[in-house]
C-alpha cells in the first residue's frame, strides 16, 4: 500500500511574505550589480576618496558598530584617550570604504606600474615562498586586515595560488558575482561547510602545492576554544590547527598593508 504525503497548505499571508522576500532579494541583487558596475567605471583615484568619505560617514551613522569599535579599541589600547579611539575608529571605516573600490581595480593595482606601483606589501611572504619552493603549499592564517581580498589577488599575481575559505551568502547570485571575480584574479574560493566533498577539496589544494587561506579573527559558530586575546578570553576557531596537524602541513601567518610611499595613498 502506497503512502500518500500531503503538503501543508499555504495561506495568502505566507505567499505575500515569500513574495516580499523575493522582491527584497531581487532589489538587493540589482543594487549590488549596479554598484559593482559603477565602482569599476569610477577612476580608482576618485573611488579612493569617495570610499574614504562614505566610510567615515558610516562610522558616525552606524551607532551600534561605532560603539563596538570604540569598546574594542579601549580593550586593545587601555591607555588611549577617547579622541584617539574615535579617530582610529573612523580611519578603519575609511579604509574599509576604500577597500570596496580597490576590489574593482585590481588590474591597475597589480601591474606594479604607473601611479599604483608598489601599492601594497605582504608581511610573511617569505613563508609562502619557502613553502612553495618545497612544493608543499600550506595554510595561510590571516584576518580581516587591510584589504584581504586584495591580499589574495596579490598572492595570485605573485604566483601563490591561494584558496580562501568563504561563507556562502544568502543570495547565490551575489555569491556568483564575487566568486567569478575571485577566480579571475587566481584566488578561487572554497565554501565553508561543504561536508566530505569540501574536505577532499582542501586536501587536493594542499596536494597540488597550493595554499588555503583562512580568516579566523571573527567569532563564528564553529568549533573553537576560548583563548586570551589582549586580556579577555576570545572564542578562537580550532579548525586551522586541526587541519595543520591532521594533514601534516605548514601553517603560516600573512597579511598585506598599503604602502604610504606607493600609489596615491593620501586619499
Amino acid at each position: 500500500m502506497s503512502r500518500t504525503s500531503f503538503s501543508k497548505p499555504t495561506s495568502k499571508r505566507d505567499d505575500a511574505i515569500r513574495l516580499g522576500k523575493k522582491l527584497k532579494n531581487d532589489l538587493i541583487f540589482l543594487a549590488a550589480k549596479g554598484l559593482f558596475f559603477l565602482a569599476a567605471k569610477i577612476p580608482l583615484s576618485v573611488g579612493l576618496r569617495l570610499g574614504s568619505a562614505i566610510g567615515r560617514a558610516a562610522f558616525f551613522v552606524l551607532r551600534p558598530d561605532r560603539t563596538k569599535v570604540l569598546r574594542h579599541l579601549k580593550i586593545a589600547f587601555p591607555d588611549s584617550d577617547l579622541a584617539w579611539r574615535k579617530q582610529t575608529g573612523a580611519d578603519s571605516f575609511r579604509y574599509l570604504g576604500r577597500s570596496f573600490f580597490e576590489l574593482f581595480h585590481f588590474d591597475e593595482i597589480l601591474t606594479n606600474e604607473g601611479a599604483y606601483h608598489n601599492y601594497v606589501v605582504m608581511e610573511g611572504e617569505e613563508n609562502l615562498k619557502k613553502a612553495a619552493v618545497s612544493g608543499g603549499g600550506g595554510l595561510v592564517v590571516t584576518g580581516h586586515i587591510g584589504n584581504w581580498e586584495l591580499m589574495a589577488a596579490w598572492a595570485g599575481h605573485r604566483g601563490y595560488i591561494l584558496h580562501p575559505v568563504i561563507r556562502k551568502l544568502y543570495d547565490e547570485r551575489i555569491d556568483h558575482l564575487l566568486n567569478d571575480h575571485r577566480r579571475r584574479y587566481k584566488y578561487p574560493p572554497i565554501a565553508r561547510g561543504g561536508g566530505p566533498e569540501g574536505f577532499e577539496e582542501i586536501v587536493s589544494v594542499l596536494q597540488r602545492g597550493e595554499f588555503l587561506g583562512i580568516l579566523m579573527d571573527q567569532d563564528t559558530k564553529v568549533r573553537g576554544t576560548f583563548a586570551p586575546f589582549l586580556g579577555p578570553l576570545a572564542h578562537t576557531p580550532t579548525g586551522p590547527a586541526y587541519l595543520a596537524y591532521a594533514l601534516d602541513t605548514d601553517a603560516m601567518v600573512a597579511y598585506t598593508h598599503r604602502r604610504r610611499d606607493g600609489g596615491t595613498l593620501s586619499a
